[in-house]
């Protein structure tokens, strides 16, 4: 289960957050679980990269809750 990824919308909902927030908290570094990579395309588009563990343990619960 190493390396784990969670969706951005799945993440915002646990953190009581909209997933535009959670995506600009993210961009500007706020998670250290999280990252925001810039695409290659020439758009302002972003790849976004939850780490489970990380949030797990930012928010207190278990790897399995924050995936469901």
């Amino acid at each position: 289960m190493k390396g784990l990824n969670v969706p951005v919308g799945k993440a915002a909902e646990h953190m009581g957050l909209s997933p535009h927030h959670l995506r600009v908290k993210i961009q500007n570094g706020r998670f250290e679980f999280a990252s925001a990579d810039k695409l290659k395309d020439g758009n302002k588009r972003f790849a976004y990269h939850i780490n489970a563990y990380g949030l797990a343990k930012y928010l207190g619960k278990t790897v399995e809750e924050v995936m469901t």
